[in-house]
Formats: C-alpha cells, structure tokens, sequence
C-alpha cells in the first residue's frame, strides 16, 4: 500500500497538558509517513516554550495572538501545504487518537471516491465506548443538521458512511479538496466554519465520509472560555453560515422556521428576567440575583450575536464576555 503524505495540524490555546497528551497520542500512530505542525494561538501560559521543549519533531508555529480556530487552522494548512502535504488532518488538541487511527483513514481514503474528506469516528473522552460524533446528515424536511449517532453505543456503528457535516475536531482533507474548496472562511472565528466548508464542499462535488475504524477521543468544549462566549458565537456565526449557503425560497423558509421564532421568543425572556432581576436587585435577594444574573447574560450575549451580525461585526468576540 502506497502512503499519502500526511500533515497533522493540532491548534493549541492555552491548554498545553491537553496538547502534550494529544501529541503523544499522535506519536504512537503506526502510520509511516505523516508530521505533525502545531500552531499555537498565542498562548500566555507557556504553552510555546513546553512544546517547543518536549516536541522538537514537530514543527511549531508560534502566533502572536489569539486569530481563532478558522484562522489558526488556516496558518497551519498553508503550512503543510508548502511542505508538500498530499493530506491534511485537523485535529482538536483537547483530543486523543488511536493508534491505527491514521492507518484506517488511509485505508478508506484508497476504497473511496478520490478527494473525499473523511471524518473518524468520535467518543468522548470520559465515556470511551460513546458515539459524540460520527457525522451529520441534512434535513431538508426539518432544515437543520441531525447527528448521525450521538450518544450511541459505538459497537452500534461499524459501517462508512456518507454524511453531509463532518466536525472540525478531526478532519482528514485531501489537497486537492482543499484546492478545490479553498481554506476557512476566518470571519466565523470559533464555531460554524467547518460547516460552512463542508457545504461549500459539497458543491464542489466533494463527497463527505466517516469511517468507523478510525478512532478519536474528544473531551468537548475545551475552546470555550465562557457560556456566553459559545452562545455568541453559536448565534452570530448561524446566521452566517445561512447568508453563505442558502438562497432565495430556502433561505427565507429557514429564516421564518428556524430563526425568527425563537428569537422573539428569547427577546421575550430576556425582558421578564431583567424585570425579574432588577425587582431582586431592590429585594436584595442575593441568590436569585445569581441565577437571573447568569441567564440574562446569557440571553444577552446571545442578542449581541444577532446585532454584529447585521451590522457585519465577525472575528473575535468583545472582551467582556470572555468574564461570563
């Protein structure tokens, strides 16, 4: 069997026990021809130094500040690209792999239609016999992505599949389907942007898989600094991935469906509970003051999502949520 050069790109922030512990994992791999580039996010706990230190192998491209998944990602893909990369393979530091892990994706990727973007299979990390992921399919009857397994029984699934979403905690990408594609969209920031590009694949003809054989283990979240960070994100970066991928009679019906219902029904909420916490404010009633508190926050960064979206604010979110 002839081996595909492959690059494996690991983005690290903050976390350097997560990252040393996915390295490591990585090193175990049977596989004989891949390298490994991790890029840090400019990191301020001495995440550079450490892996600098233990990881002289791997190449480490040090970033002077935080750009973001979709971008930090991007840097690292230029980067295998010009070391003559035939595959990359994004993987999520707050992840571990299977030693065969890269073997197997290299086995399917032989069996399947060229360029394929593969996707493993994904259990969490504390519940290690537990499907988190192993793909998302399109409901065009429901408009919205459905996991193909979450929570199962990983025994349950033991057959490739194609999908329409595979999620950017593992992805393994041809060059050509990057060529094709093109790099992240690095408006999205965190969250929606591996989305976007599967969609984007899939109208370039690139067929989307997930390979049961192909193990990763993922402790979820890790990137996450703050409840109302991801909720920012979540809402801020929806509405984008709407705009880039649907048009005309669809968009609108996803909008009207989707969208627009809830959000009246949050900015609802979001009124009761700051009448409800400014009447405990005057009551003095400190624990209620906290849960109203968290959820108005909540409700908040949420609204905020929606209001940088229309006045095309994308990148990072504003400091202040990061506290929440």
């Amino acid at each position: 069997m002839e081996f595909p050069r492959v690059t494996v790109v690991v983005l690290n922030w903050n976390r350097k026990e997560d990252t040393c512990e996915c390295l490591d994992s990585l090193f175990e791999s049977a596989y004989p021809s891949y390298n490994i580039v991790v890029v840090d996010n400019g990191s301020t706990d001495g995440s550079v130094d450490l892996l600098r230190r233990r990881y002289a192998s791997a190449a480490l491209l040090a970033l002077e500040t935080n750009v973001g998944f979709a971008a930090g990602n991007n840097r690292g893909i230029e980067v295998a690209l010009r070391q003559g990369a035939e595959v990359v393979f994004l993987l999520n530091n707050d992840t571990t792999v299977a030693p065969d892990c890269l073997m197997n994706l290299a086995r399917a990727a032989r069996e399947l239609p060229k360029d394929s973007v593969l996707g493993p299979k994904i259990l969490y990390y504390d519940r290690p016999e537990t499907v988190w992921h192993f793909g998302s399919r399109w409901d065009q009857k429901a408009l919205e992505l459905t996991a193909v397994a979450r929570n199962e029984p990983s025994e349950r699934w033991a057959q490739r599949l194609r999908v329409d979403h595979i999620i950017g905690c593992a992805m393994w990408i041809p060059r050509r389907a990057l060529e094709k594609v093109g790099m992240f969209d690095e408006r999205f920031f965190l969250n929606y942007e591996e989305t976007d590009w599967c969609f984007r694949a899939a109208r370039a003809g690139i067929p989307l898989f997930v390979i049961p054989d192909a193990t990763v283990w993922h402790k979820i979240s890790a990137s996450f600094s703050s409840s109302a960070q991801m909720v920012y994100f979540l809402e801020r970066n929806r509405l984008l991935w709407i705009e880039k991928n649907f048009s005309g009679l669809q968009r609108w019906r996803l909008v009207a469906r989707k969208e627009i219902p809830p959000k009246v029904k949050l900015l609802a909420r979001l009124l009761r509970r700051c009448l409800a916490y400014g009447l405990f404010f005057l009551a003095r009633r400190r624990s209620k003051l906290e849960y109203y508190g968290r959820r108005v926050r909540l409700n908040y960064a949420a609204v905020l999502g929606w209001c940088h979206y229309l006045i095309r604010r994308f990148g990072d979110c504003p400091a202040h949520l990061l506290k929440s």
